[in-house]
């Protein structure tokens, strides 16, 4: 009998947690970070976002101006999740306004650098750009993550004072200066893509080259620069280490470079898996076609943003 009756309660209560709409299990998983810490978003609230985001949005107001700091943080956090997972253009960008606007939530650095560029570029509104822009003018301490999500966006009138805080000695350090080039290369700005090009092209390819400054030739969106990835998938240069830690054995470095290629190159026949690798079953016949593509495909062309 006992054995039934747990049964029974137990389906009472679940049937009371499927009887919340996902604004009142939002407000409870808020609610519990005042008392247990931060805990893990429900996914029952990102699965169930399409249709609820107002009420969603509106179950979050109170905590965003919480006392806590965690609190503030991690509703501000829980939004920006809510809203990557929502198919609606205008909820997105009244978050994206939101985020850059928070005084009380985590860092402006914070919001720039780790969350924004996660967004499509129609999720930036005009009101978001003339943030972004007026932002990187008035001398921000998230000016680096700023100058590169307006890069991301193309913002050109960032273009300007990009190049006067360059021309300004001892401003910007090494890390700001080297960004500034990257953002005005993909901007189109001739003399910062004649910079990068001489400058990579004096070093020789190895893992630092590969993980360290391919990502910043890709952000670019350059054919003079991206081709020199090209270059590397072309050569038989062996100076990268193999992904087994154990071993010392070197490795081609175009199997690392051919994995920045999907989504730059338009009608690129190869795809990355979730992994990030490419998806291919063997990474040798992968190259090998890889190659015959480029000789056959040397007029390739660059995408803007990932398709």
């Amino acid at each position: 009998m006992q054995r039934y009756l747990l049964a029974f309660i137990l389906l009472c209560s679940s049937w009371g947690v499927q009887a919340q709409s996902p604004a009142e299990t939002f407000t409870q998983y808020l609610q519990a970070i005042n008392t247990q810490g931060v805990v893990q978003l429900p996914s029952r609230i990102l699965e169930n976002v399409a249709g609820n985001e107002n009420a969603l949005y509106e179950a979050a107001v109170p905590f965003l101006t919480d006392p806590s700091k965690q609190t503030r943080t991690t509703a501000h956090w829980a939004l920006h999740r809510i809203a990557l997972n929502s198919p609606s253009e205008p909820f997105q960008q009244e978050m994206v306004n939101l985020f850059l606007q928070t005084k009380n939530g985590p860092t402006l650095y914070t919001v720039v650098s780790n969350w924004l560029s996660a967004y499509p570029p129609t999720s930036f509104d005009l009101a978001a750009r003339s943030t972004l822009s007026r932002y990187i003018r008035a001398d921000s301490s998230a000016y680096e993550p700023m100058i590169r999500l307006a890069g991301y966006l193309y913002l050109n009138e960032v273009g300007n004072t990009i190049v006067e805080n360059l021309l300004e000695p001892n401003k910007l350090t090494e890390g700001e200066r080297w960004t500034s080039w990257v953002v005005l290369a993909r901007l189109g700005y001739p003399n910062a893509i004649t910079y990068l090009q001489n400058n990579l092209s004096r070093v020789a390819v190895d893992d630092e080259i590969i993980y360290g400054v391919y990502p910043d030739v890709v952000y670019t969106r350059q054919k003079e620069l991206v081709s020199l990835i090209v270059e590397t998938v072309m050569s038989d240069d062996t100076q990268c280490s193999s992904a087994n830690n154990d071993s010392d054995e070197t490795i081609l470095c175009a199997y690392r470079a051919m994995e920045f290629l999907p989504g730059v190159i338009q009608d690129f026949p190869w795809q990355r898996d979730v992994t990030g690798d490419l998806d291919v079953d063997d990474y040798e016949t992968a190259l090998t076609q890889i190659r015959q593509w480029f000789v056959v495909h040397e007029d390739y062309q660059i995408n803007r943003y990932d398709p």
